[in-house]
Order: structure tokens, then sequence, then C-alpha cells
């Protein structure tokens, strides 16, 4: 079983043309061109460590345990993963972002802090 630590830092963005679905599924294509700018400073940095001796996922966001919704959207990605690369230790993962969370500034764009 492997054990290991990264980090990612993602920014949020705001969507000044929205995007509203596919033209086309196959080639994966919009129905409307979208645009959006990133905001620089706002950003949210994940840290995730495999720990074999855990015996559940852990999130935790801006330094307080997440809620069992928040917990089970990171379990149901991380059981993605797992099923592809056949790792099967758990994890703790943690996120801070650096604006308010759920503010409306597509903080779901960096971090899912907010159902």
């Amino acid at each position: 079983m492997s054990s290991g630590r990264a980090k990612a830092v993602a920014r949020a963005n705001i969507a000044l043309a929205k995007y509203w679905g596919k033209s086309d599924d196959r080639l994966n294509l919009p129905a409307v061109p979208s645009l959006s700018i990133t905001l620089e400073p706002m950003r949210t940095e994940t840290t995730i460590e495999l720990d074999p001796r855990l015996e559940a996922d852990t999130f935790e966001l801006d330094g307080k345990p997440a809620l069992g919704g928040e917990v089970a959207r990171v379990t149901a990605m991380l059981d993605r993963v797992r099923a592809e690369t056949g790792e099967r230790a758990k994890a703790r993962v943690a996120s801070k972002n650096f604006f308010p969370t759920a503010s409306g500034l597509a903080s779901s764009a960096s971090s899912r802090g907010s159902p």
C-alpha cells in the first residue's frame, strides 16, 4: 500500500458568459460559447494525505471538520480515484479558501464548500 501527500491550488473564477449545456455530447461542444476570468488572489489550497491507518476519509474545510454532505462528495471522488488506481488507503483532505466560502464568488470553481 502506498502513502503520499499532495497539494493543489485552484483559482476561483467568474463567468462572464455562462455555459448552458452541450450542442454535441459526442464531441463535447458547448451549446453557446462561455467566457470567464480567473480571480488571481482568490484561491483554494487543498492538501490530500493517504493514511492506511484511517478507517474513513476525512475532510476539513477552513480549519473545521466538514459536514456530512461535503464529506460524502469528497469520498465519492476519492472512491473513483481508488477504483482507477487500485489504491486502498483512506485519505485526510484539508481545503482552505482564501476568500469567503459560498460568497457567490465562484468558490465552487475552486472548492466545494457549499451544497
